[in-house]
């Protein structure tokens, strides 16, 4: 599932997809919500997020950066290191 959602996610910021993006990340949650097992949530956004940096796509950055504000203390904490790598 995981390959999936990550793969739906960079063709979003491939194809400057902001709508679908967020459907892709509310389909995680929901699932995320329902089932026993998670999606690792933080690897999708990091390589999503590392891939609208390169392609410069600034709405999607936005989007992201809003959606990180939502995460728990632990996952900020892991994901911290990935803005470095955006610069």
């Amino acid at each position: 599932m995981e390959k999936y959602y990550l793969k739906q996610a960079l063709l979003c910021v491939k194809n400057n997809d902001l709508q679908e993006l967020k459907e892709v990340y509310n389909d995680i949650i929901e699932y995320n919500k329902t089932k026993e097992y998670n999606i690792p949530h933080q690897n999708i956004f990091k390589r999503t997020f590392l891939s609208a940096c390169i392609k410069d796509r600034k709405n999607i950055i936005l989007l992201l950066l809003e959606l990180y504000k939502t995460f728990d203390i632990l996952d900020k904490a892991g994901l911290k290191p990935t803005f470095y790598y955006a610069k």
